[in-house]
């Protein structure tokens, strides 16, 4: 049904269903939900009404796991994270026997210019993690081999940044979809069950530059773990090739 008009008197506006944003508290986000039979709130929990939104604690998860794989094994984490999401990589990182550094972000640059071994670092957005690469340049601190920085639930400008910073993007449409088929099925039953809050995990990371550190010695290795994962997602990769783009022999390589 045609419904993306503008309601020029919320008061005495009635409705079958409502789709809340991220404001929820605002006067005319209540005004509407309370003219509604239904309504379903969009990106953020809702006490009063079903609900879907980020599932932050199997993003940070991802995340965490991610640093395993690269075998990075102190986490820090930058950017104005929700008090659940500390406490979430706290738990994960227990969990998965990561040693996570309760630093500040002034804190934070210091300490990883004295440090050798890689740290892993999960950003709150794109923004505060174009920030610590600049601040991290600054410093020396070389990026992708000391310092691997993954960006938490945004994508906006990661994908343009200098190096490519890896990210869990924000599954808006996800969310959205899912949403939409909650209130649509709230219509077609028309009965007064409780609220349902669903969560939508993130379903990929971008991998970029920031985030392609291998903890291994050899110059020669590293490049080609970089190259691999560069490549082969897109194309299928022989020995051979990638002995030719390193430039050596593939008894070499081997």
């Amino acid at each position: 049904l045609p419904c993306y008009k503008k309601i020029t008197d919320p008061d005495s506006w009635r409705g079958h269903g409502c789709l809340i944003g991220t404001h929820p508290e605002t006067s005319l986000s209540q005004t509407l939900s309370a003219a509604c039979t239904s309504t379903v709130s969009v990106g953020r929990p809702h006490l009063r009404h079903s609900s879907v939104s980020f599932d932050r604690t199997h993003a940070i998860t991802t995340a965490l796991a991610h640093f395993l794989e690269q075998g990075i094994l102190q986490i820090a984490t930058y950017g104005p994270h929700p008090g659940r999401t500390d406490t979430t990589a706290r738990t994960r990182c227990s969990d998965l026997n990561l040693s996570l550094l309760n630093l500040n972000r002034n804190e934070l640059l210091p300490f990883l210019a004295r440090q050798s071994e890689p740290t892993g670092v999960l950003t709150s957005d794109c923004a505060h993690a174009l920030e610590l690469l600049s601040r991290a340049d600054d410093l020396g601190i070389e990026i992708s081999t000391r310092l691997s920085v993954l960006s938490l639930g945004d994508d906006r400008h990661c994908r343009l940044a200098s190096p490519g910073i890896s990210s869990i993007p924000f599954p808006s449409r996800d969310i959205g979809y899912q949403a939409a088929a909650l209130l649509n099925e709230q219509l077609l039953n028309w009965n007064d069950s409780p609220p349902r809050h669903e969560l939508v995990g993130a379903s990929r990371i971008n991998v970029r530059s920031t985030c392609l550190n291998h903890a291994v010695s050899d110059l020669l290795v590293r490049k080609a773990l970089r190259h691999i994962h560069l490549t082969a997602a897109h194309k299928p990769l022989r020995v051979g090739e990638l002995a030719r783009a390193l430039g050596v022999s593939r008894a070499n390589l081997a």
